[in-house]
């Protein structure tokens, strides 16, 4: 029987991060048998790894099996909810310049995935020629005030005039750059159809019912005036009565009327430059007669002078009415209201200021709801519509402006009309948008990533 020992026949010494070790050189008789060992060993050694390694990648492998399909689940739910919806996402990388789009997001422009937008350029594309330039200018100054996007455009899909909402957010990095922007476009052509339906019938409504208005309080008015004899004296209180109610039921209709107008996106707007100092003036000069019938004294007071914004000065001139007759109604009598004009920023502020018994706590996050009262019912003729306010906050809104509130109970109440100030550099001749001379560094450098200027 052979030896399974081999002889030596020459040994090298080697060194590795282990130490010392030998590597022999065998007799060539003893090679068969150890070759033999090792294989065994080495069959050994690869089935113990095989399973070892099976204990600790079979239980991940499933894991991540189970991962993938509840990926692969949840992205199915989400494109369907996306089709159900009409809603599609969308992101932009600013550093690529690259826009990544979803399925469903194609779909609402009749498009395939291949298809669907990756710049800028390609996305403006899609949009009705006459939208672009309002849709520019929101992004402009959604870069420029670091808010969110909220735009509504038109595009033609397969020969048809659709509606569209884009929302959109962008993300700045630590240095103030704008990284990326996420956002939706959702179709909303049955939504806003059925806003016009809606419009067009409170208008047909609102319409008959002004006309006999109209005659009925003009009559009563002469009734009382003496122009159709002298009133009996135990008429006269029925008489005042029913003018003050028709004059109410009145407003009460106008009132619905805007209300409509703005949430259809129906009321049309004149924008023009207002110098607010003439402004304000103006607004207590017309309003000045409702403040004495209550005892209350109205005057402006300019803090900034020379500020100009641009808006529409009629529906202006309708917000600070309503939130002047709110102040002289919550007033106490020989009290004082003052119309105030200041900057802050880019921003001026015109602001109603009362010395009334204030907003409760609670009742100030639903102050600008529709059908709400500002102070409950607790002032002197405090007959209101419950629309006023919520008017007011919308055409605010319309001028890109926000209309905000500081009340607290006992010491008055400051409504505040924030709007943007107009600067002549920004002004690009009469379409109301503005040029890229007045956007920061940061702005400009988003807005030629966009391909927006």
């Amino acid at each position: 029987m052979r030896t399974l020992v081999p002889r030596i026949t020459s040994a090298l010494a080697i060194s590795g991060a282990g130490g010392v070790g030998f590597l022999f050189a065998l007799e060539a008789t003893a090679v068969p048998e150890w070759i033999a060992l090792l294989g065994a060993l080495a069959s050994v050694t690869a089935l113990a790894g095989a399973l070892c390694l099976a204990l600790v990648l079979g239980p991940l492998q499933r894991r991540h099996q189970e991962l993938r399909r509840d990926y692969d689940r949840a992205t199915r739910r989400l494109e369907e909810a996306q089709e159900v919806g009409r809603i599609g996402w969308w992101s932009y990388d600013f550093s690529t310049g690259r826009i990544e789009a979803s399925r469903a997001l194609a779909r609402l422009f009749g498009l395939d995935i291949e298809a669907a937008p990756s710049t800028p350029d390609e996305f403006l594309d899609l949009i009705l020629e006459e939208d672009r330039a309002p849709f520019k200018a929101d992004l402009q100054k959604a870069v420029r005030t670091h808010a969110a996007s909220d735009v509504t455009f038109r595009a033609v899909v397969e020969g048809s005039l659709r509606e569209y909402r884009l929302r959109a957010r962008i993300s700045y990095d630590e240095a103030g750059r704008p990284a990326w922007s996420v956002g939706t476009v959702q179709d909303i052509t049955e939504e806003r159809r059925g806003a016009r339906e809606r419009a067009a019938f409170v208008s047909t409504v609102t319409h008959e019912l002004r006309t006999p208005l109209t005659s009925i309080v003009g009559s009563l008015s002469l009734l009382r005036g003496g122009a159709m004899g002298e009133v009996p004296t135990n008429m006269r209180s029925a008489v005042n009565m029913a003018e003050a109610n028709s004059r109410r039921l009145s407003d009460l209709v106008d009132d619905i009327l805007d209300s409509e107008r703005l949430m259809s996106g129906e009321m049309q707007m004149e924008f023009e430059e207002i110098g607010l100092e003439d402004f304000a003036a103006e607004a207590v000069e017309t309003n000045s007669g409702y403040g004495e019938q209550l005892g209350v004294a109205f005057r402006d007071e300019i803090v900034a002078d020379g500020l100009v914004v641009r808006g529409d000065r009629s529906r202006l001139l309708q917000v600070m009415s309503n939130l002047l007759s709110n102040a002289a109604k919550f007033s106490d009598a020989n009290s004082e209201v003052i119309v105030k004009v200041a900057r802050e920023g880019d921003e001026a502020i015109v602001s109603v200021i009362d010395q009334g018994q204030g907003i409760p706590e609670e009742a100030q996050g639903t102050i600008f709801d529709r059908f709400t009262q500002a102070h409950g019912h607790a002032g002197r003729n405090a007959h209101s519509t419950g629309l006023g306010l919520n008017i007011s906050k919308q055409i605010v809104e319309r001028h890109d402006g926000v209309l905000e509130l500081s009340s607290s109970p006992g010491e008055g109440s400051t409504f505040s009309v924030r709007l943007p100030v107009e600067r002549v550099d920004l002004s690009l001749g009469g379409n109301g948008t503005r040029s890229a001379a007045g956007l920061s560094s940061v702005g400009l450098n988003a807005m030629m990533l966009l391909g927006l200027v």
